[in-house]
């Protein structure tokens, strides 16, 4: 007798495979603890490389608090990009515990890029590009990644010869990965902390980067939306044109942070120097503070004027909008061991609304000494201030 297949069978029988399938996924979801071994297989709560990691974490998403302990330093073949987490959230975090390891990688862009992944955390992991190319960066952020903390790593770069004034950074938020200060309308990030990194260069006498820190926030909403990212308690040892820059930000904050070429042994930067760049900022819930940092040894340890840039800027800033609440601040800094051939700056501020330049101390900043009217230390340059200001 020939068998008869039901309809309703193969129904029941698709049903079961659809709900097997579901469930595979949900218990797929990671939570927990997990570790990146390279000397054991990809299997259960171990990973074998960053791309299996990023590959589960991407397509499973997070049902629980995640902890990922890096066990073996790996080499990667190209860059490590983390989108938008399903379950990421203010439990559901995801930490990352470097334990001093390396992730190296040489891609012509960031070897981590943060696409959109919230809530994640970067703790004491060795981010190393190992390309020499004027677009390198360590890490880039896009794509409104809130609530990021890289803290306690060490971002470097270990070829780099070549560089740009816009391209590379240790840190850029930006879309591009061909510049480090191309607008955008969007937010690239906010609520993010990075606190206790270093950033250094370690081939000998490297350019460095264009950037320490590029800070880009959006040309539509940073005068009315808060960002409040924090940069604090770095050291940056090498860059070619800017140590931090900041553009259309809101309630950033950068403090406490020390800033040199320590990695250069001469004069190879940007014909113009900076230390911190602010350019458009507002405080919508908190000040836009430059306050605590250290600013020391440029263009390099031991530079004399006859050996240093054409102009150094140790602060720039140009257009920041404070309020009666939330105080535009440059304070308690110190700058020591600066050097300029033609003109140094401690500081050229121009346009700032209720300012505060409080308790800063220079020591041992020169330039050429001449009686050529091109020849100047300009100190403090204020121009323009507006409503309150306290010097």
């Amino acid at each position: 007798m020939r068998k008869i297949y039901k309809p309703q069978k193969f129904l029941r029988i698709v049903f079961a495979l659809f709900c097997a399938g579901f469930m595979s996924s949900a218990y797929a979801q990671l939570s927990g603890t997990y570790t990146i071994d390279s000397t054991a297989a990809t299997s259960g709560t171990n990973f074998a490389n960053w791309t299996d990691f990023r590959s589960s974490i991407v397509t499973n998403g997070v049902n629980g608090a995640v902890t990922v302990n890096v066990v073996t330093d790996r080499i990667e073949t190209g860059q490590i990009s983390f989108p938008a987490i399903t379950g990421a959230s203010s439990t559901n975090t995801i930490t990352i515990n470097g334990n001093g390891k390396f992730l190296q990688s040489g891609p012509s862009d960031a070897v981590i890029l943060m696409d959109g992944a919230d809530y994640m955390t970067f703790d004491g992991l060795i981010v190393r590009n190992s390309a020499n190319n004027a677009n390198v960066k360590g890490f880039r952020i896009q794509n409104a990644t809130d609530y990021l903390t890289i803290k306690n790593c060490t971002i470097e770069f270990s070829t780099l010869t070549t560089t740009s004034t816009t391209s590379s950074a240790y840190i850029a938020y930006s879309t591009s990965s061909t510049s480090a200060t191309t607008t955008s309308t969007t937010n690239h990030g906010a609520y993010n902390l990075i606190e206790k990194n270093l950033m250094r260069t370690t081939n000998v006498n490297s350019v460095g980067p264009a950037f320490g820190i590029a800070m880009q926030g959006s040309t539509s909403t940073y005068t009315s939306t808060a960002q409040d990212n924090t940069i604090t308690g770095n050291t940056i040892q090498n860059f070619y044109s800017m140590a931090i820059r900041l553009y259309y930000t809101n309630g950033c904050q950068v403090l406490g942070n020390d800033i040199s070429r320590a990695n250069a042994t001469s004069n190879n930067s940007s014909s113009t120097l900076y230390g911190i760049y602010s350019y458009y900022s507002y405080a919508a819930s908190r000040a836009t503070k430059l306050d605590g940092n250290s600013i020391h040894d440029m263009p390099f340890f031991g530079a004399t004027p006859s050996t240093a840039p054409s102009t150094m800027y140790s602060f720039y800033t140009y257009y920041n909008y404070g309020n009666s609440s939330y105080k535009f601040s440059i304070s308690n800094n110190t700058i020591q061991n600066v050097m300029a051939n033609v003109n140094n700056y401690l500081g050229y501020n121009y346009f700032n609304y209720y300012f505060n330049l409080i308790g800063n101390v220079a020591t041992n900043n020169d330039v050429t000494i001449s009686t050529s009217s091109s020849y100047n230390f300009h100190g403090w340059n204020n121009y323009g201030t507006y409503n309150e200001y306290r010097y």
